[in-house]
């Protein structure tokens, strides 16, 4: 099964091919165009360049994901009045803007369970802890498009840890090279292990 991952944000838009989650080809949008960090359209040369390297075509292609999307205007179809006219007007000059799929397509007010559950699952979170952080934000205990909105934005409460680990790594595998470097060996091991999985 060919698994076509796309991540059209508003800056380092990728591809990735797997097949049956074994990893084909990735390629980021940045890379081919060499403009730095862009993004914020579907990245279709990602997405050929994917399948030229693997040797299929976008018919081979059996399940496509996306993740956090930020699509062009011209996808969504729920645009009325002065909207309308601007996005219009922005796609004939050629400065379309990019609209967040999870503040555009989830309804004004109040929301459904599964509408929640979707966004969870696109913003890569845990769902039901996700559908209790929406749940909290109201005295009532309503899910409402403002909520979802303030809990998808909201930074994670170890977002601090995170960083630091993410240096931590980083350094081993600047200095893995050096003599010195004791977790930089254990760095290496781990990836030759890895390599060899896949």
């Amino acid at each position: 099964m060919l698994i076509l991952g796309v991540h059209p944000g508003y800056h380092d838009a990728i591809a990735v091919l797997s097949e049956d989650y074994k990893i084909l080809a990735a390629v980021q949008l940045e890379r081919l165009t060499r403009r730095k960090i862009d993004g914020g359209r579907v990245p279709d040369e990602s997405i050929d360049e994917c399948l030229a390297i693997a040797g299929a075509r976008r018919s081979d292609v059996d399940v496509v994901t996306l993740g956090r999307a930020a699509l062009p205007w011209r996808y969504y179809s729920h645009f009325t009045g002065g909207r309308l006219i601007e996005g219009r007007v922005r796609q004939w000059l050629g400065k379309e803007k990019a609209k967040a799929l999870v503040k555009e397509k989830i309804p004004r007010g109040k929301v459904s369970e599964a509408d929640v559950l979707a966004v969870a699952l696109g913003a890569n979170r845990n769902p039901r802890l996700f559908l209790k952080q929406v749940r909290a934000f109201d005295d009532e205990g309503e899910l409402t498009r403002a909520n979802v909105i303030k809990v998808t934005a909201k930074r994670p409460w170890n977002a601090a840890l995170k960083v630091l680990c993410w240096k931590i790594g980083d350094s081993f595998v600047k200095f893995h090279n050096r003599d010195e470097c004791i977790y930089g060996k254990v760095y290496e091991e781990r990836k030759a292990l890895e390599v060899s999985r896949n």
